[in-house]
Order: structure tokens, then sequence, then C-alpha cells
């Protein structure tokens, strides 16, 4: 049913802002602390932060991204024995590739600019290999953009489909180590230094593992109903 879906999203996005509310808070210890002993229920928000909301929008929409060319590559696969639904899911998913990801570059450029002077000056060559991630991830996200945008038209998408797949995973890596700058940088201008030893909770460890397993052997099912089913493409 439509309500479920829309109740589905709903949760998922509440799932990814306090994530996101979570990991910025983390990299600002001082502020972190001083929640805590004010409150230690675990309710504290990090809405005072100028970095919470273009990390939340970029990480959403790259999710939405991904899960567009995950759509995209599912039709490519069905193209042969349903040329009518893959063609339109190779579209539909490329839709939802394209346009969040060029959004996404915008919101990239507020996340860096929202960053503190001294962790953005990182990227902008304080930090060779902080200002290398970025470049790189950068350029390669672009290189995955025109590569989708181009292969709709492409007599031979799935050799496209397959350098674009290998393009977004090196460009994930790069943001990924991008995004370690960014943790390294705020945690120095704290003042904070990692410790070498840190007790582990095995409750909320445990706890974690299980849901996990729970969650994944949920998409494995979702997945294989969907692999069993025949769908059909709207009505144009």
């Amino acid at each position: 049913p439509v309500a479920v879906s829309w109740i589905s999203a709903v949760f998922f996005l509440a799932i990814a802002f306090l994530y996101s509310n979570n990991m910025s808070l983390t990299l600002r210890p001082d502020v972190f602390a001083a929640r805590y002993l004010k409150s230690g229920a675990g309710l504290a928000l990090n809405l005072d932060d100028p970095t919470l909301y273009p990390r939340f929008l970029h990480m959403l929409l790259g999710a939405v991204a991904l899960a567009g060319l995950a759509v995209a590559h599912y039709g490519l696969s069905r193209l042969r024995r349903d040329p009518e639904f893959g063609d339109w899911a190779i579209r539909h998913g490329t839709l939802w590739f394209l346009v969040p990801t060029a959004i996404n570059v915008l919101v990239g450029i507020w996340w860096l600019i929202a960053l503190p002077r001294e962790v953005m000056l990182r990227f902008m060559g304080r930090s060779p290999y902080a200002a290398a991630a970025l470049g790189i991830g950068s350029l390669l996200g672009l290189a995955t953009l025109v590569l989708m945008a181009v292969w709709i038209y492409s007599t031979r998408p799935a050799r496209l489909a397959r350098i674009a797949g290998a393009t977004l995973v090196l460009t994930l890596v790069a943001m990924i180590l991008a995004r370690d700058e960014i943790r390294q940088g705020m945690l120095e201008r704290a003042g904070f230094r990692i410790n070498d030893w840190v007790e582990p909770q095995w409750g909320p460890i445990a706890i974690f593992i299980v849901l996990l397993v729970a969650s994944l052997a949920a998409v494995v099912w979702m997945a294989v109903i969907l692999g069993r089913s025949r769908p059909t493409p709207p009505p144009p």
C-alpha cells in the first residue's frame, strides 16, 4: 500500500537524521561531554552545528542516487527477457541517479563551506592528502554523472554501466577518505586525542548484531520476492 511506503520512507529519513546527528556530535567532543553531563538519556540533538544539515542532505541524496543506479542496473539485467520493463527501469533509475547527484554537488560545496575554517583549509591545500581525496572523488563523481547521462542513448549500455559502477565505487572510496579527514580535523581542533583502548559495551554490540542480521534477512527476503515477480511498467 502507498501509506506503508510513505511511513517506511519517513522512518528511513528519521534514522538517517539521527545517524547524522550522532556522527556530527561525536566530532564536537567538548559539546558532547557537556550535553552528556547535563543529561545522559541519549536524546541530545546537535541542531546548532552548521555542518549537520548539509551532512544529512549529502548522505541522503547519495543514498537515493545509489538506489537509482541499482534500479538502472536491474533494468539492464531484465532488458533481454522483458525489453519494455527493462527500458523503463533503466530510464527511471538513471533519472533518480542524475538529479540527486547534480543537487548533491551543490550540497557538498555547502558542507565544505560550513566546516570550521581550519578544517576547510585542509581541503584547500593545507593537507595534500585531504585535497587529493576531495579532488579525485569530485572528478570521479562527475565522470559517473556523465557516463550515466550517456548510457541511456548508447548502443552498448552494458559496457558503460560497468564503467559507471566502477567509477562510483572509486568515488565512494575517495569520499570516505575525505570524510575521515574531516573527522581528524574536527577532533584535532577540539584538542581530542584518541585513546589506545576503549572498554567495549557488549550489550549494545549484541543488540546491534541481532538487528543487523534481522535487517539483512529482510533485505534478502525482499530481493527474492522482487526477483520472482514480473513487474510491469506504468502506462505512458
